[in-house]
């Protein structure tokens, strides 16, 4: 009865861990500067179709500016983390089969295994990297690519440039949102109770 126990709150703390924080818990700051919370992205620019055309130029520059301006970065923190949580699984696996290997038997003729404790770590270690890279293959980074999804919305006309602020801004949130999470309590609860659950 207690390991049920045990492993359904595992299994809640594994949940909560993995779960990115809601849209609810992020808040988005629109023109006149006021935080206020979304359940979607909301359009940063209220009055687009009423932007000049310098205007609206300039906001383009600005978006794609900023947006390849932080994809090192962001390819840095994608792929520094996946690399890292990865190579926690090919460790902690390699490192348990290891002690799998160095078994010894006692004078009673029975075999035991005098690394049990060790094995159960490495193993921990192994699923942790297998969460930690799930995560980061499943939420990947918005600004990974930069502005790329602006550019591949082709044309010059009006309504390709409005399409291109749309999206700039939609990416620029979700980075915004991301970059967010890590302050937030559920990523700080989820990584303690993960690590106590091991």
């Amino acid at each position: 009865m207690r390991t049920g126990i045990r492993i359904l709150i595992a299994i809640s703390i594994v949940l909560a861990a993995v779960a990115p924080a809601t849209a609810d818990d992020v808040s988005t700051i629109l023109d006149d500067g006021s935080p206020q919370e979304e359940p979607t992205h909301r359009a940063i620019t209220r009055n687009s179709s009423g932007l000049s055309d310098s205007e609206l130029d300039a906001r383009l520059a600005f978006l794609e500016e900023r947006l390849d301006g932080g994809e090192k970065y962001a390819k840095y923190w994608q792929w520094g983390w996946t690399s890292a949580y990865g190579l926690g699984v090919v460790v902690g696996v390699g490192k348990a089969i290891d002690c799998c290997k160095h078994r010894k038997t006692g004078f009673s003729g029975r075999t035991h295994d005098s690394r049990k404790d060790e094995r159960v770590n490495h193993y921990v270690t192994a699923v942790k990297g297998v969460i930690g890279t799930t995560r980061m293959l499943v939420w990947r980074h918005p600004g990974r690519n930069g502005a790329d999804s602006m550019r591949a919305i082709e044309g010059d006309s009006r309504e390709a440039k409005l399409a291109r602020l749309a999206e700039g801004e939609s990416v620029l949130q979700s980075v915004a949102k991301t970059a967010g999470r890590r302050w937030h309590w559920k990523s700080h609860a989820g990584n303690i109770g993960l690590n106590l659950a091991g």
